[in-house]
């Protein structure tokens, strides 16, 4: 039996799953197909209806470095924001491996179809994004508030023996931001000054001398 409210027709239990499609597991009433399509069929009010497919949403619009597309899976009143290239995963794939994350194999985040992704390293993701282009780094990133120029007069000012808490007002960057500089954690395209690494090499050379 079934009735319409509102044109939408309201089913009195749960609906099959479709077979192109499987249960997405912990959260009853919700599946998911190979190419990554979410569907649902409850409800407000918790009536059931047709399966229909669920919209997209993509996480960080601004920094496309971290977009992902995600739903919103719902336990009673409880919402669960959940990435669907892992939804995908965990669901013809297998449970996520510790030390692993998952990974699109052409770089492209909005494509989630299960042939796509993998399990794999984060070092593997990484190089990922860096072979297909996707890394945002230096001055692509809108939140950046240095250049390579600066980076670069960053860097000499501190082989000169400049102290980081020193530089970092002439920048209007923190302390912490000028340290990853400095060690080459951030703006790794950047080349380090030559006197940096004589300066590396010495201090190691004396350690190793004690």
């Amino acid at each position: 039996m079934s009735l319409y409210i509102k044109k939408c027709v309201w089913l009195d239990s749960a609906p099959e799953i479709p077979g192109d499609c499987r249960a997405i597991e912990g959260f009853p009433y919700y599946c998911v197909n190979r190419t990554g399509g979410i569907f649902a069929c409850r409800g407000r009010g918790g009536l059931f209806m047709p399966w229909k497919r669920m919209a997209d949403n993509w996480s960080h619009p601004d920094e496309p470095s971290k977009a992902r597309l995600f739903v919103n899976l719902r336990k009673g009143r409880a919402v669960f924001p959940r990435t669907i290239h892992k939804i995908v995963l965990e669901t013809f794939v297998g449970p996520c491996p510790d030390g692993l994350e998952g990974c699109h194999n052409d770089g492209n985040p909005a494509n989630n179809s299960d042939s796509n992704l993998r399990w794999d390293t984060h070092a593997a993701n990484m190089e990922d994004r860096r072979k297909h282009g996707r890394n945002v780094i230096g001055i692509k990133n809108a939140s950046a508030k240095l250049d390579d120029q600066s980076v670069i007069q960053i860097r000499h000012l501190h082989s000169t023996g400049m102290q980081q808490q020193d530089i970092a007002p002439l920048f209007g960057v923190s302390k912490q931001c000028i340290q990853t500089v400095c060690s080459g954690e951030n703006w790794k395209h950047v080349p380090m000054p030559m006197d940096t690494f004589s300066k590396a090499a010495a201090l190691m050379e004396r350690q190793g001398a004690a």
